[in-house]
């Protein structure tokens, strides 16, 4: 009778798990982005489809230097730029810098958006070669490149 209730109990916690799934999740830590570059697949702004201007594309790049970690972002005209400090939870976006090109209008408006989706020190989310980052109602789900 012992052990049917000691696998009884076993089962049970199997089925409702131990309520720590981050060791099984696939969830990844901060220093799994650096050194890597994300390119977008989806973008939704309260839960609908956001669209990127006709033929571009968000590409965001971690590096990790020796005095502190750079966050890179391009979506089709300038490259940005600027220091981070990756917590578990979100990116502390430092001072922005961008390169000046002239674009059209609506490129430089996708730019100054996205400029301001990481100027709010969004959260993040590393699930195997998935990167979600999110700040407010905007959700850009990218996946690692493959270049």
């Amino acid at each position: 009778m012992r052990n049917v209730a000691a696998a009884a109990s076993l089962l049970l916690l199997i089925s409702c798990g131990t309520g720590d799934l981050s060791a099984d999740d696939g969830q990844q830590s901060p220093e799994d982005l650096w050194g890597r570059t994300y390119v977008s697949v989806s973008v939704t702004e309260d839960g609908e489809p956001r669209p990127l201007a006709p033929g571009t594309r968000i590409e965001v790049t971690f590096e990790e230097r020796e005095d502190e970690g750079v966050v890179r972002w391009k979506a089709g005209c300038n490259i940005h730029g600027a220091s981070v400090e990756i917590t578990p939870e979100s990116l502390h976006v430092g001072e922005i810098s961008a390169t000046a090109m002239g674009c059209s209008e609506e490129l430089l408006d996708q730019d100054e958006w996205l400029a301001d989706v990481f100027g709010s020190d969004p959260r993040w989310e590393l699930v195997e070669d998935r990167l979600t980052l999110a700040s407010g109602g905007t959700v850009i789900e990218l996946e690692a490149s493959r270049d």
